[in-house]
């Protein structure tokens, strides 16, 4: 069953490896102060850093590898809380 996880994970992973930096990762920067020129460089920078590593990190591993490295595998069936209608 750890490699039908693995398995799951790895295709998963294929789908996020698709995304732009921005989508995998842009979000780790959103509440920085880039107002400037310089500083949007530095974010852009910053981003494509942490989008490589989590790329070389995640995504190059196959399924064998990924079930492996598994030592807890479950399906947490939490709800969702209840969605609080719009006051308008």
């Amino acid at each position: 069953k750890t490699l039908r996880a693995g398995e799951s994970y790895f295709q998963r992973l294929q789908e996020l490896a698709r995304l732009s930096d921005e989508e995998l990762v842009g979000c780790q920067f959103a509440d920085k102060p880039y107002g400037k020129a310089q500083d949007e460089e530095a974010r852009n920078a910053a981003t494509k850093e942490a989008a490589d590593q989590m790329r070389k990190r995640f995504f190059r591993k196959s399924s064998q590898q990924l079930a492996g490295e598994l030592w807890r595998f479950g399906v947490l069936p939490y709800p969702l809380p209840p969605q609080e209608p719009l006051k308008k």
